[in-house]
């Protein structure tokens, strides 16, 4: 039985994306992740950039000789696109879209309640018109529920009217010891309205079912939306914006609703920052393709927690954790940094150094491959003495492969990117070098480390000599579609 992860709108699916990477460092989970997107904006920026993450993780992961604990890319992800039809795991979708069920052309509130119709002299029209204003009800719903979640919990319960809805609470009554996980926010519309509509319909399908999730507070800022409707022609027609100055009022209100009526949820986790100092994103985007926020350090603790959750034994989840950034450092209030000894991870052999290295040995690898340097190819100590099935790999069958070794390169291109957006915040994520520089990559001196050669850091990290390592032939091999062998 996998473990099911709901990503609920855009902040749900950057926490995605850092559990992703995690799992590509090797922390291991003993069950498959089963990822589920809910977002009426299925084009949403955060959204894709996480599906292209998974999508090359299971590309390199489907062809690894011997994925285990402890190893790169251990965990499965099961996700289902329109050229992998065949997996019979997949009969739930990994995309929902909340307003699947309405016209297109009439994506609007009034429309899905039917407003304009069945309600029109009756006692629900008066109800309706107390609740939600002209322009809420007449709101374009394709790119989200602009921070108003009242609106999209309506949308949200029609999940349980879903074929897809019988075949999840099936396999979770089957399986006593299953566990669902759902990432959203508290302060935006999507994810508010999404964890307590799907956590309670899941726990009272499946009472057995272990449930939690993370709740993100407040933790970034918008750009005003009134100064731009003044110089931007594309928003001057809107009527409902998102604004961050609703945030802090809607956490507000949705921490004393959760306290008081979500005990019976297995376990609820509160993440949030400094809202007064946090950072403000630059781009403005009501949804869609231009909705594409950079990484930020509370995602990755959002990570941590799902795994926190999915590790623990039956008899230790109590409903609610509070978990704040960090308290600043009594001797210094300015330092705001989260280091390596605020990780969770600090005891698992250093993932995120070993994954840095791996970076710079397929940048390595293909700086050569592109200038079709064999000589230094073949100087490369563990390319030397890579052996696939008792052949001698030789430098021109890696040139051969370097089309299948391209989601290698692309994901861990994507990974310092990620490192250096992390690092980009009020509280940054200061646990190496955010460029990923080889100087300052196992030690906050960047001096002692200074000159090393990148087998030298293989020694440090691993303990061995890197022509005993055999992590990047191992990549190599699998990321060959056909076996590497010798000769063309």
């Amino acid at each position: 039985m996998p473990y099911y992860v709901f990503s609920i709108g855009g902040t749900g699916a950057r926490c995605l994306e850092s559990l992703i990477y995690l799992c590509a460092m090797g922390i291991h989970l003993d069950q498959p992740l089963f990822p589920i997107f809910v977002d009426p904006d299925q084009s949403n920026g955060n959204i894709t950039r996480t599906l292209s993450l998974i999508q090359k993780y299971k590309l390199i992961r489907e062809h690894l000789p011997r994925p285990s604990q402890d190893y790169l890319f251990n965990t499965e992800i099961i996700y289902c696109d329109e050229e992998n039809v065949l997996d019979t795991r997949v009969i739930i979708p990994n995309l929902y879209n909340p307003n699947s069920g309405l016209d297109p052309s009439q994506n609007k509130l009034s429309h899905f309640i039917e407003y304009e119709t069945k309600l029109q002299g009756t006692e629900y029209k008066f109800l309706a018109d107390l609740l939600f204003s002209k322009e809420e009800l007449n709101m374009d719903m394709s790119a989200g529920y602009r921070g108003i979640p009242s609106i999209g919990s309506i949308l949200m319960t029609d999940i349980q009217n879903q074929a897809f809805w019988t075949e999840l609470k099936g396999r979770l009554e089957e399986d006593t010891a299953s566990r669902v996980f759902i990432f959203a926010s508290l302060f935006g519309g999507t994810g508010a309205s999404g964890y307590p509509v799907i956590s309670k319909l899941i726990k009272n399908a499946s009472p057995s079912t272990k449930v939690g999730g993370v709740l993100m507070l407040p933790y970034f800022k918008l750009k005003d939306p009134e100064n731009l409707q003044k110089f931007q022609e594309s928003l001057k027609q809107e009527k409902i914006m998102p604004n961050s100055k609703s945030f802090m009022i809607n956490a507000k209100t949705a921490c004393e609703f959760y306290k008081n009526n979500y005990s019976q949820i297995d376990s609820n986790y509160f993440l949030g920052d400094d809202f007064e100092h946090c950072k403000q994103y630059e781009n403005y985007a009501i949804g869609s393709t231009e909705q594409k926020n950079d990484a930020h350090m509370l995602e990755l603790m959002a990570a941590y927690a799902a795994i926190d959750f999915f590790n623990k034994g039956s008899g230790n989840f109590k409903p609610f954790y509070v978990i704040q950034v960090k308290n600043p450092d009594k001797n210094n209030d300015d330092t705001t940094d989260v280091v390596d000894e605020d990780i969770p991870h600090k005891d698992k052999g250093k993932p995120f150094e070993k994954f840095a290295l791996l970076y710079h040995h397929i940048n390595e690898l293909f700086e050569l491959i592109d200038k079709n340097n064999v000589r230094l190819l073949d100087k490369i100590a563990w390319l030397r003495d890579l052996k696939i099935d008792n052949e001698k790999v030789r430098a021109r069958d890696i040139i051969d492969k370097k089309t299948e070794l391209s989601s290698l390169k692309e994901l861990m291109d994507s990974f310092r990117e990620w490192i250096y957006q992390n690092h980009n915040n009020y509280a940054k994520l200061n646990i190496m070098d955010y460029e990923l520089k080889l100087d300052n990559l196992l030690t906050n001196n960047p001096d002692k480390y200074k000159g090393y050669h990148i087998s030298h850091l293989d020694t440090k990290l691993y303990d061995k000599k890197t022509n005993q390592n055999n992590l990047l032939g191992d990549m190599v091999e699998a990321m060959s579609l056909a076996k590497i062998t010798k000769g063309r």
